[in-house]
């Protein structure tokens, strides 16, 4: 599978506190461990879109 998370690239996050916000990926990080069987992203410039 390709790399799909690029740094540049807008995003929607999807769970927990943000969940619904808008953020610009700035860091892919790629460290795959035991304990950590997925990749993050460094996310900054969360903004939500106003409500009615």
């Amino acid at each position: 599978m390709g790399k799909f998370m690029k740094p540049g690239k807008v995003v929607l996050v999807l769970v927990r506190r943000y969940s619904g916000h808008k953020t610009v990926i700035m860091k892919n990080i790629d460290d795959v461990t035991s304990d950590l069987p997925y990749n993050l992203a460094l996310v900054a410039g969360t903004d939500r879109s106003p409500s009615k």
